[in-house]
């Protein structure tokens, strides 16, 4: 079975539209200086975070290098 076709309406309607503003509802939400700061400071503090583990494992690393570097030297001279 197919869909009836509506009859088209000879009559318009009048419609009425009041457009009270352009803008959204809701306003946008802007950051203060001290929102700002905190996000500056979070990051700041995040990247000295990460970065002073890697400063620690780099140091680790060297002297564990180091510390074998100097054990195969003794072993090699048999000293130890």
């Amino acid at each position: 079975m197919s869909k009836k076709k509506t009859p088209l309406s000879s009559k318009k309607e009048d419609i009425h539209i009041e457009v009270e503003g352009w803008q959204w509802e809701s306003k946008k939400v802007r950051l203060g200086w001290k929102q700002y700061l905190i996000l500056t400071l979070l990051l700041a503090g995040g990247l000295l975070f990460a970065f002073g583990f890697l400063v620690i494992s780099v140091i680790a690393l060297g002297l564990s290098l180091v510390v074998g570097l100097i054990l195969f030297i003794f072993r090699k001279l048999e000293i130890i």
